[in-house]
């Protein structure tokens, strides 16, 4: 798919001067309090690549590639359709705010939106997908350039209206929406299912830690807080206080809350722009059915799953990986800059 100028409204708020720079990204060592968690054996379970969910056969798998979608948090852009839908959301700072990155292979969502401009960021976040389709809104000639490049496959809104539309709720750039269905008919005829994207707990396990019914992430100009509700065994999300609503399934949900410490750099292509490194190793806290669980995120390079694992696996072979496993549903990852309280819970 071919790729053309932003929209109007995306250039004039994110037309940045690109300049080549080199990144230096220092080492930096983190300690985390050992876990109470129970090692997890592994066992060969067939499941839903994004959600984990065991099934009995392969034909259950929708043939079809992921579908990343890039969604608005602005004030302006709320509420969000499909961020229930999607088997994994990724928050990401961008400039004093956060967008999503919701990734769709098991469910369909119309409309699904609003949908916003990209970042050099969600290369490295996304492409362990295995060239996922990327939807999103215009964005730099440096942000262009390095999407056309990638391994995803484009689907800029400034090139492809014919399957993008504008409502009349929240006003442009914050009203622009599609569905799941319109664009997954843009996939290409050759394309690869996604693999499974994260360690889950075998058939019969659950999650096992320390009580953990309130969690707090602080992402940049968001104070985002997760509240665990019993009776539905998800974590319910607020933001800056309020709930955070959706616009097609009530309050925003999720079976487990990845919380990465990563680092944040500013991006080659716009000094303004942050960028999360999402590969290496860094800390990792997951809840899951009230339980908290301390670990370290890896990855080998940005074409790689992400790896949980509780002991650090700097220097090990994958044979000695004790893996922290999921609860079987939709993850929901929040990228904080790491530190010492990338995270707290209680």
């Amino acid at each position: 798919l071919g790729i053309a100028a932003c929209s109007g409204e995306e250039a004039a708020e994110e037309t940045t001067t690109v300049a080549e720079t080199t990144t230096t990204i220092a080492e930096t060592t983190t300690t985390i309090a050992e876990s109470t968690t129970t090692e997890l054996e592994v066992v060969e379970v067939l499941r839903m690549p994004l959600t984990g969910m065991p099934i009995e056969s392969a034909e259950e798998i929708p043939a079809r590639p992921a579908l990343a979608v890039k969604i608005d948090n602005h004030p302006r852009g709320r509420p969000q359709a499909g961020l229930n839908e999607a088997d994994i959301v990724f928050e990401e700072n961008v400039e004093n705010l956060t967008r999503f990155a919701a990734v769709f292979h098991s469910q369909d969502s119309d409309p699904v939106g609003p949908i916003r401009s990209g970042r050099s960021q969600d290369v490295g976040i996304l492409t362990a997908f295995r060239n996922p389709l990327f939807a999103w809104s215009g964005g730099n000639g440096g942000v262009r350039a390095l999407i056309r490049e990638s391994a995803m496959v484009d689907l800029d809104a400034g090139f492809a209206r014919g399957y993008y539309r504008r409502s009349g709720v929240g006003g442009a750039p914050h009203n622009l929406y599609s569905s799941t269905d319109a664009l997954w008919a843009q996939s290409p005829d050759e394309f690869m299912i996604p693999p499974v994207m994260f360690p889950y707990l075998n058939p019969g396990e659950d999650a096992v830690g320390a009580p953990a019914a309130t969690v707090v992430v602080p992402m940049d100009g968001v104070r985002v807080r997760w509240e665990y509700d019993a009776d539905s065994g998800l974590y319910l999300r607020y933001q800056n206080d309020a709930e955070h609503q959706s616009e097609l399934t009530g309050q925003v949900s999720t079976d487990n809350v990845v919380v990465m410490g990563v680092d944040y750099v500013a991006s080659s292509i716009d000094r303004n722009s942050p960028e999360a490194i999402t590969w290496g190793v860094g800390p990792v806290v997951v809840f899951s059915r009230g339980v908290v669980q301390t670990g370290y995120w890896s990855r080998e390079s940005m074409f790689e799953p992400y790896t949980l694992t509780l002991n650090d696996p700097t220097g090990l072979d994958e044979s000695e990986y004790v893996l922290l496993g999921l609860v079987p549903g939709r993850t929901w990852v929040e990228l904080a800059r790491d530190g010492e309280n990338f995270a707290t819970w209680q």
